[in-house]
C-alpha cells in the first residue's frame, strides 16, 4: 500500500505527525509511507527509517503559487496512492490534495475545502495533537491504536559523532535548554533563563543551550551570563535530535523541542505563556511537567502564540519565576 501524509506546518507539528507515521508502519509493515513537508520538516522526517519518502513542498520558493503546486502534483501523480492523510488544514494544502490522485483522501472537517475529501474527521482542539491525528486510523476497520515512543533516530555517522563529541555523557547526561520561540508571547524572559541556568549549575547539572541561527543572540546572552554551553546555530536538525536523545531533561517554551523530547521519551519542563496545554500540545514523555499561570484572567490569549502581548504586559510569562521552574525541576530529580 502507498500512503501519503501531508503536514507542512511548524516543525513541532511535523514531529508530532511522526507518531502517526510510526503507527501506520506498525500496522502496515509492508506499506510505503510518503510524507510531504517543508524543507526543515523533511530534515526531521529523514531521521526516521519508517518514513520511506520525505517529499519537500517548497511552498514559498519552488512550489509557490498555483504553478508550483501543479508542478508538485504532477510529480506526485507518478505514484498511485491508496490513501492521502491531510493533517494540515491550510487552503494551500487543500489545493494540492485536490490535484493529487488517490483512492481515498482523508482530512479534518476543519480543513479548507474539506467537502472535496472522501472522509472528514471531526477536529477536536481540546485533545492532544497525536490523539487528533490518531483519529485518521478510523479509515481502517482493525487497527492498533496504541502509540510507541521512538527509540532512536536513523543516524548518519557525522551527526552521531557530533553529538558524542560535544556532550560527554560518560560522566552525566546534560540538561538541554531551548530558550527561544518564533512567537514573542511564547518566549520566557532571557534573564529568567540565566537565573534558572545558574540554579541548575549550582545543583551540579551540565547545561547546554540549543536553538537555530536566529536564536544565537539570545543564547549568547544567556550563555555569557551563566557560563553555560551554547550550541545555538551550530546544529542541524538530526544533531539536535541526537542531543535530545542523550539528555536527561529538556526545558523549553511551548515550542518544537517539547515534541522532539516526546518522540524519545525524554522528560520535559514546558513553560506556557500566551498558549495553553489544553489545546493539545503538551509534552508526552514520562515524568514531564508543564507550567502556566492559570489564575491570570487573560490566559490563554492565543492557540499558537503571537508577536505581541495584547495587553503589552506579558504577565503570563513574567509571573512564572525561575524559582517556580526550579522547584518543578527538583520534583523530577
Amino acid at each position: 500500500m502507498e500512503f501519503l501524509i501531508i503536514q507542512t506546518a511548524f516543525i513541532g507539528d511535523v514531529a508530532l505527525a511522526v507518531f502517526f507515521a510510526n503507527e501506520l508502519k506498525q500496522n502496515f509493515p509492508y506499506c510505503k509511507i510518503h510524507f510531504i513537508s517543508t524543507e526543515i520538516g523533511c530534515e526531521v522526517l529523514r531521521c526516521f527509517k519508517f518514513i520511506d519518502n520525505p517529499i519537500i513542498f517548497s511552498k514559498r520558493n519552488k512550489h509557490k503559487g498555483l504553478k508550483g503546486i501543479n508542478e508538485l502534483a504532477n510529480y506526485l501523480n507518478n505514484t498511485k496512492y491508496n490513501y492521502i492523510f491531510s493533517l494540515h488544514r491550510s487552503f494551500r494544502t487543500a489545493i494540492l490534495v485536490n490535484k493529487i490522485k488517490a483512492e481515498q483522501k482523508i482530512g479534518f472537517n476543519k480543513n479548507s475545502l474539506s467537502f472535496l475529501l472522501n472522509k472528514r474527521i471531526k477536529y477536536n482542539k481540546f485533545i492532544h495533537e497525536i490523539e487528533r491525528n490518531k483519529q485518521f486510523l478510523s479509515a481502517f476497520a482493525t487497527i492498533n491504536k496504541n502509540f510507541d515512543y521512538l527509540k532512536c533516530v536513523e543516524k548518519n555517522i557525522y551527526d552521531f559523532n557530533f553529538a558524542t563529541n560535544v556532550v560527554d555523557t560518560s560522566f552525566q547526561k546534560p540538561v538541554l535548554i531551548a530558550p527561544c520561540s518564533v512567537w514573542e508571547t511564547k518566549q520566557w524572559d532571557k534573564d529568567y533563563f540565566v537565573e534558572l541556568t545558574n540554579m541548575l549549575k549550582q545543583n551540579g547539572e551540565d547545561v547546554y543551550l540549543i536553538g537555530g541561527k536566529e536564536d544565537i543572540e539570545t543564547c549568547n546572552y544567556i550563555a555569557k551570563k551563566s557560563k553555560s554551553h551554547n550550541l545555538s546555530g551550530q546544529t542541524s536538525i538530526p544533531q539536535v535530535l541526537e542531543l535530545v536523545c542523550k539528555s536527561k531533561l529538556v526545558i523549553t517554551n511551548d515550542s518544537a523541542p517539547t515534541h522532539f523530547a516526546s518522540l524519545f521519551n525524554i522528560p520535559t519542563i514546558t513553560i506556557y505563556g500566551a498558549t495553553s496545554p489544553k489545546f493539545g500540545f503538551t509534552p508526552l514523555a514520562e515524568g514531564s511537567v508543564f507550567i502556566e499561570d492559570k489564575d491570570l484572567f487573560c490566559h490563554p490569549c492565543s492557540v499558537h502564540g503571537d508577536k505581541k502581548c495584547p495587553r503589552k504586559t506579558l504577565e503570563c510569562m513574567k509571573n512564572i519565576t525561575p524559582k517556580i521552574v526550579y522547584e518543578k525541576y527538583l520534583s523530577l530529580s
